[in-house]
């Protein structure tokens, strides 16, 4: 798969009668994530496992095609249900939102002049007007969109279960140049204590997680795109290239331009 984000479609739309229904379940789609704002009026999500959820004006539903879930316009409502939704897909989506969304549709809160709408409705307007210079500045803009829906979903998570953060801390930021010591800071715990509970949960320790992590997107950006090691190894989180191409050889035997070149990757 694409380590990029890619997004794959977004619009307004509205509806006013119970024609408006979704069953996700066998949906064609490919693996799209598909964040849906009610912007007025209000829609259901039944997540796989039969809960029903109104989603409400300043709410946002999530689901994945083929998740089991369905949604629509509620038999009950009279009036007009106006929406906005963005659809994207891509690893970085996948394991983001499979550690801030149950499986099978969720529901979050959004704030109505937070950074999540800020975003959504760049991104949305962006897509509308054909305004990305590039597929990185599209990746970018998308990667800032999860970051900040997983901000605002999970504000309280850092208090309430600091290893749970520190390892959806890692999954979403590991692509910048953070250090498992400044994870312990955010939580007000020695780094020690953070790695032996992180091991205890996970059976790896917090810095292993970060490393493989990163080099599993460096693996793949090598294949999958002509961008140069220096490149490759900032858009993973490191430093500089030096301390790339060690970590790179201590785990696949091989540097980065080694590996390009028997593998046939791009470049």
């Amino acid at each position: 798969m694409d380590p990029y984000l890619k997004l794959i479609a977004a619009s307004r739309e509205e509806y006013s009668t119970p024609s408006y229904y979704w069953e996700n379940r066998g949906r064609n789609g490919g693996s799209q994530w598909v964040f849906q704002r009610t912007l007025s009026g209000r829609a259901f999500l039944e997540t796989h496992d039969g809960d029903r959820r109104d989603v409400m004006e300043g709410e946002m539903m999530v689901f994945h095609h083929g998740d089991g879930s369905a949604y629509g316009y509620p038999l009950e409502f009279r009036g007009v249900y106006e929406l906005s939704f963005i659809a994207m897909e891509g690893e970085l989506a996948d394991s983001i939102c499979a550690q801030i969304f149950r499986y099978g549709g969720d529901v979050c809160s959004i704030e109505g002049l937070g950074e999540t709408v800020r975003l959504f409705d760049e991104i949305l307007e962006r897509f509308e007007n054909r305004r990305f210079r590039d597929r990185l500045e599209m990746a970018e803009l998308l990667y800032r969109f999860l970051l900040a829906v997983s901000r605002e979903k999970n504000g309280v998570g850092r208090l309430r279960d600091p290893v749970a953060y520190c390892y959806n801390a890692i999954e979403m930021r590991h692509v910048n140049p953070i250090t498992v010591a400044e994870l312990a800071d955010e939580l007000g715990m020695s780094r020690e204590h953070l790695a032996r509970s992180f091991k205890e949960r996970y059976g790896e320790s917090p810095g292993n997680h970060l490393r493989r992590l990163r080099l599993e997107r460096g693996r793949a950006m090598l294949l999958g795109s002509s961008l140069d090691v220096e490149t490759v190894s900032l858009s993973c989180g490191y430093a500089a290239s030096d301390s790339f191409g060690r970590a790179f050889k201590r785990e696949y035997g091989v540097s980065p331009r080694e590996f390009r070149s028997q593998s046939g990757g791009a470049g």
